[in-house]
């Protein structure tokens, strides 16, 4: 299984070897040869023993690896996390979670939205705001907390 790569910490001006990239990608070696070998990663010279990646690519790389994986919401879905795409729920799976954490620039509450997939019968989750909570349980006529 993949794992989010923070890209930030490369320099789009500045070029990294293997090892370096692997230190702080926090990644093996390998999967950097992985990268170039099956993925399409470029290195600068991919001729020479030692590779050299321009920080630049390897950001806009890294940032299209972790874009494949995003996926927008209508706004009566959640994320089914079996079938990886959104799906409406069972409205009498649905349940709210307050996180207790405030977000955004007016802080207001963070919520879990959690139910059980229509169409597989799996774990949905979906993270809201107080803001737009309205918004997502009025396709949802028939929830009652």
């Amino acid at each position: 299984m993949s794992k989010k790569i923070n890209y930030q910490v490369l320099h789009k001006h500045s070029s990294y070897s293997t090892t370096e990239l692997a230190s702080l990608l926090k990644v093996s070696r390998h999967t950097v040869h992985y990268w170039v070998n099956n993925c399409g990663l470029k290195p600068i010279n991919p001729n020479d023993h030692g590779w050299i990646f321009d920080g630049e690519v390897m950001k806009s790389f890294l940032k299209a690896k972790l874009k494949r994986f995003k996926v927008k919401l209508k706004d009566d879905e959640l994320y089914c996390l079996s079938c990886r795409i959104g799906r409406r729920g069972i409205e009498e799976s649905i349940d709210l979670e307050y996180t207790g954490k405030k977000v955004g620039a007016n802080y207001v509450d963070q919520i879990n939205i959690h139910g059980v997939c229509v169409t597989c019968g799996h774990k949905c989750r979906r993270l809201t705001t107080s803001n737009r909570i309205g918004e997502f349980l009025k396709h949802y006529p028939g929830y009652t907390k």
